[in-house]
């Protein structure tokens, strides 16, 4: 093989500082175009963004060998200072400490893509820590 190949897929969340509902459908919005931005810099391919007011879901693909803390030491921090910077009253905003990472397999993208752009309706069944939960039993 003259060249390399990396595919890996992974499944990130993080979420508010205490779990505080922060974010309105606007402000989801906003803060999901910033962090595509911010993704496509670290030519990263992002497969997919969602969450809650007070969660982020991203699935991506790393064409790298990039370390996953890496990436998320640079996603985490920007997208803190596109919240502060671009809201009202949000001095004390925060992401809380550490996130999840989960490897995806390349068969289970789909459902996973899905799975994120449909929050509003598995938090309408499921809390985040149910859905945190099934996750990390999965």
């Amino acid at each position: 093989m003259g060249q390399s190949y990396v595919a890996l897929y992974f499944h990130l969340i993080w979420t508010t500082k205490k779990r505080e509902r922060y974010f309105s459908s606007s402000g989801k919005i906003r803060l999901y175009d910033y962090v595509k931005d911010m993704v496509e810099r670290k030519v990263v391919e992002l497969l997919a963004i969602g969450g809650m007011a007070e969660h982020v879901h991203l699935l991506v693909c790393m064409k790298t060998v990039d370390a996953i803390a890496d990436f998320m030491a640079y996603i985490k921090p920007a997208s803190l200072g596109f919240v502060k910077r671009a809201g009202k009253n949000c001095d004390c905003f925060s992401w809380q400490k550490g996130y999840a990472v989960f490897s995806v397999s390349a068969s289970h993208v789909g459902y996973l893509r899905r799975y994120i752009c449909n929050q509003e309706n598995h938090h309408k069944i499921w809390s985040f820590d149910e859905e945190l939960d099934f996750f990390l039993n999965f």
